[in-house]
């Protein structure tokens, strides 16, 4: 089956108990924002002389009924799309997802508790493939043949999650996630020459564990293991030649953990650390090692006021990939940063004005991939 109809059968599937058990008390919420920006360099090219403004709209809704002091049901659903002026509607982008699923309490005394939740996912993106050299749609093409390919990277992910929670102690929660995605690209191109398909299918689990060090202190450690195989797009071998008969396969090992610390109640930081081992399982080209960090800071001044700042940092080193596929040629390899500050207002109950301002960077050895970016945008939010 292709992930849409995966995707449809789960939702409707899952949904049908939250219908029977109207007769509980449900809560509901629905949730918007709107907002105008600016961003210098909105498709990442490496000359940045191609600036927008830009307006980004966004809704969604939460759903949720206990049908009993063990079981409740719930769904979500929320969608995003930024739209952008003048000749840059390549850069405009969409994204949808929705959820639905049951919660089940399976063990309780004093203390300890295990939970758990079975949902399902489905997820819609759509962006334009541009080519990073001069920000026009991308344009395959060799002496007999072109073509235009802007929709390559358009996916529908439909997932099945099942997320485990065990409450230990007043202090230690012990976690347990783990899911099956289904990838299915909405356009492969296969009447293109050398065209194939990106649709895959993987397998994710993540353990992890979170400690209240005390009341203002929190430590959250995990680990993710995770299995991608794609379904018709062919193995690379030493040389990054493609292996026919032989699917692409990548295995991931990841680790992370971060720090909450709440020194008083106006005050927050956050910071962490984690990395990830990549294994490309034919013949290791694309095997890659990745690092990355962050700093968040909140503050709130007076009441109904916020601040956060936030910085990020993500390294990848590969050990045999090459530009241009050189086996004598420099290293694949890209260093990204990422800082914004954001300021909230609330207008009531119901409605916080807001104010962003960023900038990212990449730095990378194939020029190309090198990009600065920097944006702002002041907007509104609501939630009933």
């Amino acid at each position: 089956m292709r992930s849409r109809d995966i995707g449809l059968a789960l939702l409707c599937g899952m949904l049908a108990p939250v219908t029977a058990a109207r007769a509980a008390s449900p809560e509901w919420e629905l949730r918007g924002s709107a907002s105008q920006g600016y961003d210098s360099n909105p498709l990442q090219l490496p000359d940045g002389n191609r600036t927008a403004g830009f307006t980004q709209l966004g809704l969604g809704s939460t759903f949720s009924i206990e049908a009993t002091r063990r079981i409740g049901f719930f769904a979500s659903a929320d969608v995003r799309h930024r739209l952008h002026y003048s000749d840059l509607s390549d850069a405009d982008t969409t994204r949808g997802i929705a959820e639905t699923g049951m919660g089940l309490v399976l063990f309780e005394r004093g203390e300890r508790r295990l939970s758990a939740a079975v949902r399902g996912s489905y997820l819609v993106s759509r962006s334009t493939f541009v080519d990073p050299a001069t920000g026009e749609v991308y344009v395959v093409s060799d002496p007999n043949f072109s073509a235009s390919i802007p929709d390559r990277f358009d996916v529908d992910t439909a997932a099945v999650h099942l997320d485990l929670r065990l409450r230990v102690s007043r202090d230690l929660l012990l976690m347990l996630d783990s899911r099956y995605e289904q990838e299915d690209f909405v356009n492969d191109y296969g009447d293109v020459p050398s065209m194939e398909s990106l649709d895959d299918t993987a397998v994710v689990v993540r353990p992890g564990a979170r400690w209240q060090v005390s009341d203002r202190v929190r430590l959250d450690i995990s680990a993710e293991w995770s299995n991608r195989r794609y379904r018709s797009l062919s193995a690379l071998d030493e040389s990054a030649n493609l292996v026919g008969g032989t699917r692409r396969e990548y295995r991931h090992t990841a680790a992370r953990a971060s720090v909450r610390i709440d020194p008083t109640e106006r005050w927050s930081v956050a910071f962490g650390l984690g990395g990830v081992d990549r294994k490309d399982l034919y013949a290791g080209y694309y095997d890659s090692l990745g690092a990355n960090g962050f700093l968040s800071v909140g503050w709130s001044p007076i009441a109904r006021t916020r601040l956060q700042a936030h910085v990020s940092k993500t390294a990848y080193t590969y050990d045999r990939a090459t530009l241009d596929n050189d086996p004598e040629g420099v290293l694949r390899g890209s260093d990204y940063l990422r800082a914004s500050l954001v300021a909230e207002r609330d207008l009531g109950d119901h409605m916080t004005a807001f104010v962003e301002g960023g900038t990212s960077r990449s730095d990378n050895p194939d020029i190309l991939f090198a990009y600065r970016s920097n944006w702002g945008q002041t907007g509104l939010r609501f939630k009933l």
